[in-house]
């Protein structure tokens, strides 16, 4: 595999077993009780560390500064953000909503009907 030239990974480099680990402390009886992961090829995983260590000192101009997701920042700094929006749009006579989503468990209301 040669990434600088492009080359395609090998056809087993390219596979996945997905299986399922249980939560600490849910029911094995429950779907909502699993996680899924991908157990993948080394060679991947090699070639995903070597690139997200070169891609590391330019995370922070290819990530927006609205994401909060690197190394380097806080939900406390997304805190501030939404503050600093909340007193300018009344400072400013402004009307405006904040919706306010978690994700924590959003795998677990997949609907698993298909």
């Amino acid at each position: 595999m040669n990434i600088v030239q492009g080359t395609l990974l090998d056809q087993n480099q390219r596979k996945a077993i997905i299986t399922l680990l249980p939560k600490d402390g849910g029911d094995p009886e429950l779907l909502k009780s699993w996680r899924p992961i991908s157990l993948i090829c080394v060679d991947v995983k090699i070639v995903a560390k070597l690139l997200a260590r070169r891609i590391k000192p330019l995370i922070y101009s290819l990530v927006s500064e609205n994401q909060f997701c690197v190394q380097g920042r806080s939900i406390v700094d997304c805190n501030c953000k939404i503050r600093d929006v909340m007193f300018y749009s009344s400072q400013n006579n402004q009307t405006g909503a904040i919706i306010n989503i978690d994700w924590e468990k959003a795998f677990d209301r997949v609907n698993w009907d298909f």
